[in-house]
Order: structure tokens, then sequence, then C-alpha cells
């Protein structure tokens, strides 16, 4: 059976499945889109032989292959993480706190804290955040993904033309040892 078609009947009734959203159906369509195209595999049958009561002989061989593939998987996740989650059109000027606007985001589209570090910067740097919600985004940033928003800070204060979230991020790099 083809892995489109496949893919199409699981979309089809994932939606119905409590907990999908439809942005967790459409980064699964591109992660087994992806998949799909780097390995040029178009039927299930192929993907594990082993399924039909074929065993592999050369597991090693699979297993580097599969493993290529997740590098390849992994790889491209910070691109459909930040093609399905851009957040910050969706704040509205004054909301805050936005503990809930976050908590409801990684739920609804079951997007991992982790995965945050992927859209970090898009959102600090979203012209309608007040310096509260800019810094509260910041702290979520260090709470989930250090590094990257450390990266974004040091991009916001020498390139943002905004010259108080220039000042902003570097108070926080300051305040972070990271300046």
């Amino acid at each position: 059976m083809y892995i489109k078609i496949l893919t199409a009947q699981f979309c089809k009734y994932s939606i119905h499945i409590r907990g999908y959203s439809k942005y967790t159906i459409q980064r699964y369509r591109a992660v087994i889109g992806l998949f799909c195209n780097s390995t040029c595999l178009e039927e299930i049958e192929h993907v594990t032989p082993h399924a039909n009561g074929n065993i592999e002989g050369e597991i090693e061989k699979r297993i580097e292959e599969y493993l290529e593939i997740l590098e390849d998987i992994q790889v491209m996740m910070p691109v459909v993480n930040k093609a399905s989650q851009n957040w910050k059109d969706e704040i509205e000027e004054g909301e805050f706190p936005l503990d809930d606007f976050f908590r409801e985001k990684f739920v609804d589209s079951q997007f991992s804290p982790r995965d945050f570090g992927d859209v970090i910067q898009g959102l600090l740097e979203a012209e309608q955040l007040d310096y509260d919600q800019w810094r509260q985004i910041a702290t979520l940033g260090f709470d989930h993904c250090y590094d990257q928003t450390i990266t974004a800070l040091k991009c916001i204060s020498q390139n943002d033309s905004n010259d108080d979230r220039q000042f902003n991020a570097r108070q926080l790099l300051k305040e972070n040892n990271a300046a």
C-alpha cells in the first residue's frame, strides 16, 4: 500500500482524535513527506520488510539507514516548527500574563517546550509586544531553550531597529552574564 494513501487516511481520522490539532496533523504530514522524499520510498511494505515475515539479514546496514533518516528528520523539524508555529501575530497588545497563551499553544499544537527554541527569536522580535510581554517571553525562553534565547538576544542587541528592544536585550544579556 502507498505511504501517501495511508498518510491521508491517518490524517483524515486523526482530526477526530482528542488532543490532535490541525497543526499537529500538518506536522505529521510534513515529517512523513520528508521521510518519503529522503528515502525515495513509496510503499509501506518497503519500509519494514520484516513486517511481512522477511528477517533482515543486513541489520547493521538498516540501522545506519534508519539513523540517517532520523538525522534528516531532526534537521528538518526546526523548519517545520517555524512554519507551523507563527505565534507572534496571535499575541494581542496588552495581553498579560502570557502563561495561559503559551500553555494553550503547547497543548493545542503538541509543540514541545524544547522546540520553543525554534521560534524564540521571532517572538522576541514581534512589534506589538509591550515590555512585560517581551520580558515574559524571554523568561520562558531562558527556562526552555537558554542557548537559543541568548543567541536571539545577542542578535537583537546588535541588529534590531527598535532602540528600546536593543537596550532591553543588552540588559537581559548582562543579567545572565552573557553580554
